[in-house]
């Protein structure tokens, strides 16, 4: 019975572990898709579509974001008015540090010309192993702006 547990444990580890290497992943390529390095070249997630935004975001979020980019485009400004995935109106970046802590994953970002990062926290969705929600520095998170 021990050795049934035991054996459980290592696979419910691996499995826990495999999953956190996919949002660590899926964080690598979206950062990589969309660069904020002040060069003209650089796409925001801000100008990507909903099939795009599905890549990275669960339903709902991926839903949302998509609700206020087209919103954006009619209107100007509607909720969002910063690069959510920069936490920045104009994001000129010059490192990115991440750090896995199992259920989220905290990202820091240098910018060009400041000493300080800016830190936001990533939630993932387990289900769909997609971006949930994102925590500010000022404790503000995406979902309750969109909301």
């Amino acid at each position: 019975m021990a050795k049934n547990l035991i054996f459980c444990l290592v696979i419910l580890f691996e499995i826990v572990s495999y999953a956190d290497q996919v949002s660590y992943q899926l964080l690598q390529n979206m950062y990589k898709i969309y660069p904020a390095t002040g060069s003209l070249k650089d796409k925001s997630i801000l100008e990507a579509n909903s099939k795009q935004l599905e890549k990275y975001f669960d339903s709902n979020l991926s839903r949302l974001l998509s609700k206020d980019i087209q919103c954006s485009k009619k209107q100007g400004v509607c909720k969002l008015d910063f690069d959510p995935i920069y936490a920045s109106q104009d994001p000129e970046i010059k490192s990115i540090k991440m750090i896995d802590n199992q259920t989220t994953i905290d990202v820091s970002l240098f910018y060009i010309g400041q000493n300080c990062p800016i830190k936001i926290i990533y939630f993932f969705d387990k289900k769909e192993g997609k971006i949930h929600d994102i925590k500010y520095q000022d404790g503000l998170r995406l979902l309750k702006i969109l909301n």
